[in-house]
């Protein structure tokens, strides 16, 4: 869901991991994540964008947890902590679901966890376990609440009432808009 006007439109700016390296986490002003950035040689690099169905909430270790959903029987949850230098982010974990299967007339979800980058089957028991150790999927608007309360990140608008009163004042004066 992308910001309803620009006061909702921001960032936040801090180390995240811990490295000595701020990253610009771009969101919105109710702490959804739009996009991580890190400086690496004086040049900012993309670590991840996010939006509905493929969202992200960062922790108070300043992991970032990835959620996404591709229908009703895949999902992926994964979570990730970034490099020293900012330069990339490790995967920690990842875990799903992957479609499901049919025995009889009864469809039964398939999970899986990543192991050396393949998806290898797991129990629904072991994938309850591995949600309950790295949190709970949280979905977009519960994932923006968390990013809120753990991060502590703190929102800066990118722009202030003022700005956007003037833009429509000049908007105005050039017969571009009528108000």
């Amino acid at each position: 869901t992308s910001p309803h006007h620009k006061l909702s439109c921001g960032y936040a700016i801090k180390d995240l991991n811990g490295d000595g390296v701020d990253e610009l986490v771009l969101l919105t002003d109710d702490y959804m994540v739009c996009a991580i950035f890190s400086i690496t040689d004086g040049k900012p690099i993309l670590l991840g964008n996010y939006r509905t169905r493929h969202s992200a909430w960062i922790d108070e270790k300043g992991w970032i947890h990835e959620n996404g959903s591709g229908g009703a029987d895949n999902s992926m949850n994964a979570v990730y902590k970034i490099a020293d230098g900012g330069a990339s982010i490790e995967l920690i974990a990842e875990f799903g679901t992957n479609g499901h299967e049919w025995i009889g007339d009864t469809a039964y979800t398939k999970y899986y966890k990543l192991v050396n980058g393949e998806k290898v089957s797991i129990t629904e028991s072991e994938y309850f376990a591995l949600n309950e150790q790295y949190t709970k999927y949280l979905g977009t608007h519960a994932g923006a609440e968390a990013t809120k309360n753990y991060s502590n990140l703190t929102f800066i608008s990118l722009y202030t009432e003022a700005e956007i009163a003037m833009e429509m004042y000049e908007a105005v004066l050039k017969n571009e808009i009528k108000v």
